[in-house]
């Protein structure tokens, strides 16, 4: 507790864009192997965060519908 944050926080904060596509994400947490990504406004300010199982979630979503898709179409 007497630790102070700045000790122990990751230094290197890479911020996605709240625009930002579901590729963009994914490509940020694979070159980063961050848990979560700070998401901010067009003014650089905090707008929220996404963690890395929320975009696994989205891809894996994403996934699911496409396959549906082909079956639909019977490819």
């Amino acid at each position: 507790p007497a630790t102070p944050l700045s000790e122990i926080m990751t230094e290197r904060v890479v911020p996605v864009g709240h625009d930002a596509d579901l590729e963009k994400v994914k490509e940020i947490f694979v070159k980063y192997d961050f848990l979560a990504l700070p998401v901010t406004g067009d003014d650089g300010k905090l707008l929220g965060v996404i963690t890395v199982d929320d975009a696994i979630d989205l891809i894996l979503a994403k996934r699911r519908r496409t396959a549906l898709g082909r079956l639909r179409k019977g490819a």
